[in-house]
């Protein structure tokens, strides 16, 4: 049985794990364990984005915040007693305020950690985020989700975080992991109980548009794409897709296409024993040479390297 001994507290101002990569802004956060609870309390001195995603569920209470937050290219607000889920390799893009406090927990954690407790209640369903749960702006089945929370569930949440980061504290056992798996589950029961918050901007027809491509490009990726058939298929023109596209997220479409599909391959590598070839194949890219290219400028290796420094499986963790 692998226990969950390595449960981390950074008090740090960057988030960045150790042997991340950072390439023309964009971090892809890989955990070394499998948990960690992170806390951070700061005055924000810069005003430069952070974009990144994880290959591990993101659990995030913002105590304090006044920032905007993509997720998986959907804007939102974000203020004090917002909730963040995230499942494994959305992509989240956060930009601060100069000179506001940000105080925040995150609890990262892989899937296999809290679904055996889940399954118990049969309640699986929160961290394999079916379609029927997800909003009209985005039905990704890897879509992140922000839900408010009122000062009393905010109190209930700050007390089963700051149990979590005391539980980090304890000599490993198996007592310590079952009471991680139940107290992060516990976690993911109470943000099912919060009001969804809608994402900024929904009202205006822009964003809808940019989420319906967002929506096509993630159920599309593995077939030829780029800016000009994004604009066919929605009977538009470059130019205003182009342009609308970077106004709402930030990327341009052709960013976001090569940073899905890199997602995807990640995960492949990670859970399947298929070729570097096929991979790159099902992934969409036409040339494994350019395959690999994109795969080196945005992790800093190449796929077989990626593949060759992965941990290896065990029975009670083949992922």
């Amino acid at each position: 049985m692998i226990l969950l001994d390595h449960l981390v507290i950074f008090y740090n101002n960057t988030y960045q794990r150790e042997g991340a990569t950072r390439m023309n802004g964009y971090t892809p956060l890989e955990m070394k364990d499998e948990f960690h609870v992170h806390y951070k309390d700061l005055v924000i001195d810069q005003e430069e984005p952070l974009e990144h995603y994880h290959d591990a569920i993101e659990f995030a209470l913002f105590a304090q915040a006044d920032l905007q937050l993509f997720i998986n290219g959907t804007p939102y607000d974000v203020k004090d007693g917002d909730v963040m889920l995230l499942m494994e390799y959305d992509v989240h893009r956060m930009l601060y305020k100069k000179g506001t406090r940000y105080r925040r927990f995150v609890v990262n954690f892989r899937k296999e950690t809290v679904e055996p407790v889940l399954k118990s209640v049969h309640l699986e369903s929160i961290v394999a985020v079916p379609d029927e749960q997800l909003s009209d702006m985005n039905r990704s089945p890897k879509c992140g989700k922000l839900r408010s929370a009122s000062p009393e569930q905010r109190e209930q949440l700050v007390s089963c975080l700051t149990l979590l980061m005391k539980l980090g504290q304890l000599p490993p056992s198996k007592e310590k992991e079952a009471l991680l798996r139940m107290h992060t589950a516990s976690l993911l029961l109470m943000f099912a109980l919060l009001a969804p918050k809608p994402a900024a901007g929904r009202h205006r027809p822009s964003s809808s548009e940019v989420g319906r491509m967002i929506h096509y490009i993630d159920t599309h990726y593995g077939e030829p794409l780029d800016l000009q058939s994004v604009a066919r298929h929605f009977h538009l023109s470059k130019y205003y897709v182009s342009h609308l596209f970077k106004r709402v997220t930030q990327l341009t479409v052709v960013e976001y296409i090569h940073r899905r599909r890199i997602a995807e391959a990640k995960l492949r590598l990670r859970t399947t024993n298929l070729s570097v070839l096929d991979i790159s194949e099902e992934c969409g890219f036409a040339h494994v040479q350019h395959f690999h290219r994109v795969f080196k400028k945005a992790t800093g290796l190449t796929p077989y390297q990626y593949k060759k420094n992965l941990p290896a499986p065990s029975p009670d963790n083949p992922f």
